[in-house]
């Protein structure tokens, strides 16, 4: 169970846009890409924002009608899964760069917060016939080749 006041940062290896209601977060050290499902990106939108895993816990159970406790051990759950792949860390980040982040809205059917997708970026790059680098500066999802990363 997570302490009243604990919080938890995006890793600083990490840089993210929110794309359709879910959030892609890109782990820099070795290019592998996350998609978040929307219960996943609220929560990665709460994260950045500085809310606390008590906060978060609360804001989700809120939004979807659901049981604090129940809520509260699925997001606690997610936080040890995000945290495993170094997406989030409990301490604080010397600085971040900005999260483009959405508006949340609220939802009658509940989904447990889930990674989506787990890829490296390599495979999707070789999905993406666009022609787009695949230097830092930019990076693209097979799906719609959208430039993600500017």
């Amino acid at each position: 169970m997570e302490k009243k006041d604990t919080m938890y940062y995006r890793a600083s290896q990490t840089v993210s846009r929110i794309i359709d209601d879910e959030a892609v977060i890109v782990r820099l050290t070795d290019k592998t890409v996350f998609v978040l499902n929307e219960t996943g990106t609220k929560i990665w939108k709460l994260v950045c924002e500085g809310c606390s895993a008590r906060e978060i816990a609360e804001t989700v159970s809120e939004a979807y009608g659901r049981p604090v406790e129940e809520t509260r051990r699925e997001v606690t759950e997610f936080f040890q899964t995000m945290r495993a792949r170094k997406l989030l860390t409990d301490h604080a980040p010397r600085e971040t760069a900005p999260v483009q982040l959405m508006e949340m809205k609220r939802r009658t059917s509940y989904r447990p917060p889930a990674i989506r997708l787990e890829e490296e970026l390599s495979a999707v790059a070789s999905a993406c016939d666009s022609g787009h680098s695949l230097e830092p500066a930019c990076r693209a999802v097979p799906a719609t080749c959208t430039t993600l990363f500017e």
